[in-house]
């Protein structure tokens, strides 16, 4: 969807990590570019999955 949207030109991270690791194999590059990408994807969980103030599960 977002290549869709952005087009070749827009960077997209995960596909920059794609080609850092089979274009230009760069594994450290790789994977520090993995861990912000789990980072982000942390915190896009516990923000959307959040529980509202005084509700009970």
């Amino acid at each position: 969807m977002v290549a869709v949207l952005g087009g070749t030109l827009f960077p997209v991270l995960i596909r920059e990590t794609y080609a850092y690791q089979f274009d230009l194999l760069n594994n450290g590059a790789t994977a520090a570019m993995a861990l912000i990408i789990l980072a982000i994807s942390i915190a896009a969980t516990f923000f959307i999955l959040r529980v509202p103030q005084g509700a009970t599960i």
